[in-house]
């Protein structure tokens, strides 16, 4: 377990919650030692691994310290267990929001903070002007797009978001996104780089 680290995650039932928690520490050692770290979960299902992303963004902004606020990941690979996994509604808006915000505010605090972790994610911006939806539980796809890549050039297609995605400012901030692979290449979509993480779910 990450030294000084309280368990906060909330909306998981145990062996989720479990499962999430077992991951923190190989992500942190390649964090931050620069490197890819391979995890062998023999015979088990490592499904609940895909939150992961979202968890880190919104549940646990701050528990990895050498990870951005504002971390583009990938998901491999996406299959329908995946999206229904990811799709649950599980993070209530106004936590996530005032995590993010506790997050941003100790990294400056004690002047650890990355490059663009004080640029606010879109849904953020005009949340005071909604506090109505503060108070909603929603899937974590809400918060950060699924954009699906295919084909050796990286085009890239980007699924709605739901609620979040309606109230989204389009002006200097950060459009959070999870890449995931697609088997074709989709003509007239812009191209996207691949992310810093990606977490195999083999």
């Amino acid at each position: 377990m990450i030294a000084g680290v309280e368990r906060r995650v909330e909306h998981d039932d145990g062996a989720i919650e479990d499962e999430l928690w077992n991951w923190l520490d190989p992500l942190e050692a390649a964090l931050c030692q620069g490197r890819c770290v391979i995890c062998i979960a023999l015979w088990q299902s490592i499904a609940p691994v895909a939150l992961l992303p979202f968890h880190l963004s919104l549940a646990l902004p701050d528990v990895l310290r050498g990870l951005p606020l504002n971390t583009e990941f990938g998901i491999v690979p996406f299959g329908r267990r995946t999206r229904s996994l990811v799709q649950e509604f599980r993070y209530e808006v106004g936590a996530a929001h005032l995590r993010r915000r506790e997050a941003r505010y100790a990294r400056y605090n004690e002047e650890r903070a990355h490059p663009k972790d004080f640029l606010h994610a879109d849904w953020e911006s005009r949340l005071d002007q909604h506090p109505e939806i503060a108070r909603k539980s929603l899937a974590g796809t809400s918060f950060l797009a699924v954009e699906a890549v295919g084909g050796g050039d990286g085009v890239a297609s980007s699924a709605s978001r739901k609620v979040l995605g309606r109230i989204a400012s389009r002006k200097n901030c950060y459009q959070p996104r999870v890449l995931v692979p697609l088997a074709a290449a989709l003509p007239g979509k812009r191209r996207a780089s691949w992310p810093q993480l990606i977490f195999s779910l083999h």
